[in-house]
């Protein structure tokens, strides 16, 4: 959690460029929202995954979830089935958990 605040105007940087790409649902700030497929990129630019496949199947195969983000995805563009910022940090997390375990290194 503390690599997140050190990292968070980055973060929130991203969330928000990735907001911006697509037609706001909610018209309230704190209800921006990204689609999968942005969080799917950014994820793939960050080297978090190699494809959309490897991502989801983190959350498939450990049992974690994504509050709010239902396997199967259907519509990967659709904003209502996206994720907040919230969710954004939290799926973040979790990968890194999952990456740790599989790779065994527990130091952070």
């Amino acid at each position: 959690m503390s690599l997140l605040s050190i990292f968070h105007l980055e973060l929130i940087e991203n969330f928000r460029y990735y907001g911006s790409l697509f037609e706001a649902f909610y018209s309230r700030d704190e209800n921006e929202m990204i689609p999968l497929q942005g969080f799917f990129h950014f994820c793939k630019l960050m080297n978090l995954a190699q494809s959309a496949e490897e991502l989801m199947s983190f959350f498939q195969a450990s049992l974690h979830e994504i509050d709010g983000i239902f396997i199967p995805v259907d519509d990967t563009l659709n904003i209502k089935g996206g994720m907040n910022y919230a969710q954004f940090l939290s799926a973040l997390l979790r990968i890194g958990y999952i990456k740790a375990e599989q790779s065994g290194d527990q130091s952070n």
